[in-house]
């Protein structure tokens, strides 16, 4: 009956001493899953964030090609400008070389009827 008491006791140690270690690793296995959740968790966020800051990057992108695209519209609008502004220039240099062409020729006019 001893001997009976004694493998009772060794087999409650034993299972006493496997709930211990099993506990200990469902402790250690809880803990595991927390933080795998905790990095979870931050790896969402900074997933978050980044689609935050791609959002805004490809807003600023379609703002700038606009905004190139006034600043090649307005280009085009200045270069017209010169242009026309060159070419009307030449007509009012033309216009002078007349003038004065014309001018001389009244002098020479003028001078055939001067009386001495």
């Amino acid at each position: 009956m001893s001997r009976l008491v004694d493998e009772i006791c060794t087999g409650t140690s034993e299972v006493t001493e496997a709930m211990e270690i099993g506990l200990a690793q469902v402790v250690n296995g809880t803990n595991l899953v927390r933080e795998t959740q905790q990095s979870l968790s931050a790896v969402v966020s900074a997933t978050n964030n980044i689609k935050e800051l791609v959002a805004e990057i490809s807003q600023t992108s379609v703002n700038q090609t606009q905004q190139f695209q006034i600043v090649t519209q307005v280009m085009a609008n200045v270069s017209a400008i010169s242009k026309e502004t060159s070419h009307e220039t030449a007509q009012i240099s033309d216009s002078f070389k007349e003038l004065e062409e014309t001018s001389n020729d009244l002098q020479t006019n003028i001078r055939q009827f001067k009386v001495d």
